[in-house]
């Protein structure tokens, strides 16, 4: 999860489902960049050359967040006609790709913590800087654990119903650590 997106689940036009940055999010930074980019280039006396001076560095700073944001690759795509469970994340062409077998998965499951109290108790009231989150969470019949998505509190039916699709797509158990947390 990076600031400013969450992740959203889709059913593709082959019957798989993703869990997947928007395509709209991806388009937007990049519409932000190129546009910068633009801006700074049409405003520079010495063309190409001009834009590297001392007084463009925060906006060329922000052209590049722009720009590395919009190459950014994170999904898990679930495919049962494969069995398979795919995780990509990365940039262009330096991405790590995992795959897992679907029969290897135990349960999704989805938990609360209070952020800078990870041991408080569930009835603890959240302060200025600690609130509740939710994370979604695929569990292996080996053991391992792999955080899909973190959630706000606000966003707990968004979580649920996709905790739960996942889970059914997949045939596995669904476990709402959450359950009693409002």
């Amino acid at each position: 999860m990076i600031v400013g997106f969450r992740l959203t689940l889709r059913r593709l036009s082959d019957n798989r489902l993703a869990l997947t940055i928007p395509l709209t999010f991806r388009l937007l930074l990049l519409a932000f960049g190129l546009v910068l980019i633009f801006a700074l280039l049409a405003t520079s006396p010495g063309g190409v050359r001009g834009i590297f001076v001392p007084a463009n560095m925060i906006p060329l700073a922000i052209c590049a967040l722009c720009l590395f944001g919009a190459s950014y690759r994170e999904s898990w795509t679930f495919d049962r006609q494969k069995n398979t469970l795919t995780s990509l994340a990365g940039i262009l062409f330096i991405q790590r790709r995992r795959n897992w077998a679907l029969a290897e998965l135990a349960r999704v499951e989805l938990s609360q913590f209070i952020r800078g109290r990870p041991y408080a108790p569930m009835g603890t009231k959240p302060g200025l800087l600690a609130r509740p989150i939710l994370t979604l969470t695929l569990h292996t019949t080996e053991g391992s654990s792999h955080r899909l998505e973190m959630y706000s509190f606000t966003q707990k039916n968004r979580a649920r119903l996709q905790a739960r699709q996942i889970a059914a797509y997949c045939g596995i158990l669904y476990l709402d650590l959450s359950e009693g947390a409002e």
